[in-house]
């Protein structure tokens, strides 16, 4: 196995040896539109299953799934179009803390769950993450590639070596 030469990784672009998230487009507010698109959707969905159960008209229950399933597909597509701009880890941390705290919201206001100082507390903690893994994230933008760097210095020296020995050449030739 040759050692000299960078592992090519997943997502770097070899022309510029840098790495990047090759899907992604600049980070805009239309990114973060699909994502709340999202959440809603999720929540949406969520609270109508439930909520169903309690329809009492013909086919109720059914029409509460088929909604939920709407809702949740809706939900992916918007998350979809959102990771062509956000990382995924990004867009998936954001969907399931802001999804989780707002269906639990819905789930006290709506729904007449208990919310306690626990809950609360582990809402917070999940949001803390969200917006770490948010804060830790690049969006798009290159990153440095050591691999290539130190390569392109090998090559460079190589280079430089290279024509040192051809100008000696040359100077040998015309004396």
């Amino acid at each position: 196995m040759n050692n000299d030469r960078p592992i090519q990784l997943a997502g770097q672009d070899p022309a510029t040896k840098t790495h990047l998230h090759a899907h992604l487009q600049p980070t805009t507010w239309v990114h973060w539109f699909y994502l709340v698109c999202a959440i809603v959707l999720e929540v949406a969905a969520s609270t109508v299953m439930v909520l169903s159960h309690q329809w009492t008209f013909a086919h109720a229950r059914t029409l509460g799934l088929g909604l939920m399933w709407l809702g949740i597909a809706l939900s992916y597509i918007s998350l979809a179009r959102s990771t062509t701009g956000l990382p995924v880890g990004v867009a998936f941390a954001f969907w399931e803390g802001l999804g989780l705290v707002l269906v639990t919201i819905s789930g006290f206001f709506i729904l007449g769950e208990e919310l306690s100082w626990q809950r609360c507390l582990g809402l917070a903690c999940v949001l803390c993450g969200a917006l770490l893994v948010n804060r830790g994230t690049s969006h798009g933008e290159p990153q440095p590639c050591p691999q290539a760097d130190a390569q392109k210095s090998r090559s460079a020296t190589a280079d430089s070596a290279s024509a040192t020995a051809t100008d000696a050449n040359s100077m040998r030739r015309a004396s």
